[in-house]
């Protein structure tokens, strides 16, 4: 479902660490660093990695795809900062709630 301003995208990140995304719309990380975003849909029995995007603006994005997650699905993602070569060290959820 998208949302009266057609937002089809519900943004994550460090000052505002959502617990819940609107059902039906896609979690997009926002990072202010390259990451590789480690993250799964299935509590780790499956895991992905993916690299940011460049936005070119100083922000570095990567959509999750909680779109397609029913009502109370989850998505857990963590970070590794290649600059740093080093984990983040903490894992994320994120949870698929009824669109208000």
């Amino acid at each position: 479902m998208v949302d009266k301003h057609g937002r089809q995208h519900y943004g994550w990140r460090f000052n505002n660490k959502s617990r819940t995304v609107p059902h039906k719309q896609t979690l997009r990380v926002n990072l202010l660093s390259p990451a590789l975003v480690h993250w799964s849909v299935d509590d780790w029995k499956t895991a992905h990695d993916n690299e940011t995007r460049d936005t070119g603006l100083g922000l570095y994005t990567l959509d999750l795809p909680t779109a397609s997650l029913p009502v109370g699905g989850q998505v857990v993602f963590t970070f590794f900062w290649p600059r740093e070569n080093r984990w983040e060290g903490t894992d994320y959820t994120v949870t698929v709630e009824v669109a208000s």
